[in-house]
């Protein structure tokens, strides 16, 4: 299993148990060590996660919705550009 599915997987097993999407970047940073960065990049891409800014933190938002992974892949696109 890569590290990009573990997070996946690790985010979709927290988003069951609490029905919250919103898990801290540093929290996944912690879980998973230092190349967290580029499987949460390549998770972006594939409109899984999209980022954003936390009272505490930076948030990794997680969906399973399939409109809103398409609406996460255009923004990231346009972000890139």
């Amino acid at each position: 299993m890569t590290l990009k599915e573990q997070i996946k997987a690790y985010l979709a097993k927290k988003y069951s148990e609490t029905r919250w999407p919103n898990v801290y970047l540093a929290e996944v940073a912690h879980e998973f060590g230092p190349e967290t960065t580029n499987a949460l990049n390549e998770l972006c891409a594939e409109g899984i996660v999209s980022p954003s800014n936390g009272i505490n933190g930076k948030l990794v938002i997680y969906t399973e919705d399939s409109e809103e992974i398409e609406l996460n892949k255009k923004r990231f696109a346009n972000r890139q550009l």
